[in-house]
């Protein structure tokens, strides 16, 4: 699975390419719909257990970091508009959760968020950063009210477009529900009642 085994030894200090070749493993293992186990990953890579346990505390953990770094490098482009930044920021996580590694990864958080080392906030997190600097820049151009609740609108923007992908048969969204949901989206976020 990975091109180049890395090795590390007792004794020698971290060997900093471990991290992200188990960070590819798990991506690798995600988009095959395998199930990314410690063995598995170790397997991958050719690192022992002892290795993988000084970096993370279980393989949900791994998972974990790697959505959550997928979420944060998606950028929120300065369309000028709310409706274009809005759109924008959809459907940049439409492609990302299109993506089959991403999708199961964001399963498995989700179903593993109580364990030691998941932390579902990393997808929660740049997510609603995202919406807030939409938000923030709609203010500023006199195009939403100050007051607009950034964790309701997230909610409602994300929710919709997970359940499209998460829920069993429902379809994947298209242009033309990111549409309407961009609509729906810009209109809660300059509506009065969008408030705390």
């Amino acid at each position: 699975m990975v091109a180049v085994p890395v090795r590390a030894r007792a004794g020698r200090p971290e060997n900093p390419a471990v991290t992200p070749a188990l960070a590819r493993a798990a991506v690798e293992l995600l988009a095959v719909g395998e199930t990314v186990t410690v063995e598995n990953v170790c397997r991958a890579v050719r690192v022992s257990r002892p290795v993988f346990y000084r970096r993370f505390p279980n393989a949900d953990a791994l998972v974990s970091q790697v959505i959550a770094e997928r979420f944060a490098s998606l950028a929120v482009p300065d369309t000028g508009t709310l409706a274009g930044d809005v759109r924008a920021v959809l459907e940049s996580w439409r492609e990302l959760l299109t993506d089959p590694a991403t999708l199961a990864g964001v399963s498995r958080v989700t179903a593993a968020q109580h364990r030691a080392g998941v932390d579902a906030t990393g997808i929660l997190g740049p997510c609603e950063t995202a919406i807030g600097l939409v938000l923030d820049r709609a203010v500023r151009r006199g195009q939403a009210h100050s007051g607009a609740d950034a964790g309701f609108v997230l909610s409602l923007a994300l929710g919709t477009l997970l359940m499209r992908f998460l829920v069993p048969g429902a379809s994947e969204p298209d242009d033309e529900f990111l549409d309407r949901l961009t609509e729906t989206v810009t209109a809660t976020a300059t509506h009065e009642h969008a408030r705390p």
